[in-house]
């Protein structure tokens, strides 16, 4: 996580009228203020500068600015978010408890000024207004706009600062539609449990894919076309030819994939999420077999081009990184094209071996320290002995010399 701190000067002012419109709203806006923009090129993409905290409808916000995007997709573009800090004394109880009792409803948009307050992008507004939570609390655009057309704006390059405004408006209370609409339309099931269904009966099902030790899954040549470039090329070689795409095919082997991370792929190639009770990573004692799986998972999303599931595995690495798994970790982006998570491992492993040298140093310096004062002790008795020697010896040859004069 980045701040303003030696990169640019931030700071931030509101103007929060705290007046209910019609639509029991309460409306403001804040102006997040960042000072030598240029000095955030390169910051790095996931790297935000955040804003002060806010107030806005008895809630505590914060903006966060993301100079590179906010992910690897967004890479040519500023991503802007307004997240909410922890989130009490709900305006808009959603009733059924759990969760939805946390979320805070509100409307946001943004818009970016020059340091005249003159707009250099248009005011983007979230086209409905978005439940905040703990569990979801942050709400934005990551491709709000592309950063070659935000810094070919003259009067960026020539204040070379840069204003983030965001309006809010909280629903003190939420619109009621038509109840029994509303829970008619909750319990209607969504496209992906549809689809789900659809993959684990293997109706109309026209190819089947085997994995090592014999497993099988029957699946959709047109589902897995769409969602991965190397199904596509794979199942529908003959694309003029649509009569040949209604052919089931023979069993198709896949070599090199464990079932589980197969079924876990298939299951997001239909529905967009993982089979149901699976984590990338769990916590506690099967912590590290839960790594093993999400980089097995990485591997086999980068192999058929299923790209967001392959951000997803590298985010989580990117979290659970340590001095036992950098290393594979490291391996495997390598083989598998990760640059971002690649750069994370090395920072890692210098922050690591920096750490390291210091502390070898601090312990070093400690027992040298130590021996210098065991070996100064027996020295300074050493150096009393041989004092007291002398001075014996000397009276003896005053007294030798003594007695030759007598």
């Amino acid at each position: 996580m980045a701040t303003g701190t030696g990169a640019a000067a931030a700071s931030g002012r509101s103007l929060t009228p705290l007046a209910p419109s019609k639509s029991s709203t309460v409306t403001g806006w804040h102006e997040f203020t960042i000072e030598r923009y240029s000095a955030t090129k390169g910051l790095g993409v996931g790297l935000y500068l955040p804003s002060g905290p806010f107030s806005v409808g008895g809630q505590r916000w914060q903006i966060c600015f993301f100079p590179d995007g906010e992910n690897d997709l967004d890479a040519d573009f500023v991503s802007i978010y307004v997240d909410i800090l922890n989130p009490s004394n709900n305006p808009n109880p959603r009733g059924g408890g759990g969760e939805e009792e946390q979320s805070v409803l509100a409307l946001y948009g943004f818009q970016l000024l020059d340091g005249q307050g003159r707009p250099i992008s248009k005011h983007r507004i979230a086209c409905s207004p978005s439940a905040f939570s703990r569990a979801h609390p942050s709400r934005g655009f990551s491709q709000f706009m592309r950063r070659a057309d935000l810094e070919a704006s003259p009067s960026l390059r020539f204040y070379d600062l840069l204003v983030v405004k965001s309006s809010l408006s909280v629903y003190r209370s939420q619109p009621q539609p038509d109840p029994h609409h509303n829970y008619r339309l909750r319990e209607m099931p969504a496209l992906s449990k549809h689809l789900s269904r659809l993959l684990h009966s293997g109706d109309a099902a026209d190819v089947t894919l085997t994995v090592p030790g014999g497993k099988s899954f029957r699946a959709h040549r047109c589902v897995l076309a769409a969602r991965s470039p190397v199904f596509k090329q794979q199942l529908l070689p003959n694309n003029n030819n649509n009569n040949n795409n209604h052919v089931e095919l023979g069993p198709i082997i896949v070599e090199d994939v464990e079932a589980d991370t197969f079924e876990s792929l298939l299951h997001f190639i239909y529905t967009d999420s993982l089979p149901p009770g699976e984590s990338l990573i769990v916590e506690g004692s099967g912590k590290d077999e839960s790594i093993l799986k999400t980089q097995r998972l990485l591997a086999v999303a980068d192999r058929y081009g299923v790209d967001k599931l392959k951000l997803m595995c590298e985010d989580k690495l990117c979290e659970n990184l340590t001095l036992a798994t950098v290393g594979d970790t490291l391996n495997l982006v390598e083989r598998h094209n990760c640059p971002r998570l690649k750069a994370l491992c090395f920072e890692f492993m210098t922050k690591f071996a920096t750490h390291a040298r210091q502390s070898n140093h601090s312990e070093l310096k400690r027992r040298s320290s130590s021996s210098q004062r065991l070996v100064r002790t027996p020295a300074k008795r050493l150096r009393g002995k041989r004092t007291e020697a002398s001075s014996s010896n000397n009276a003896g040859s005053l007294r030798r010399s003594a007695r030759l004069r007598k």
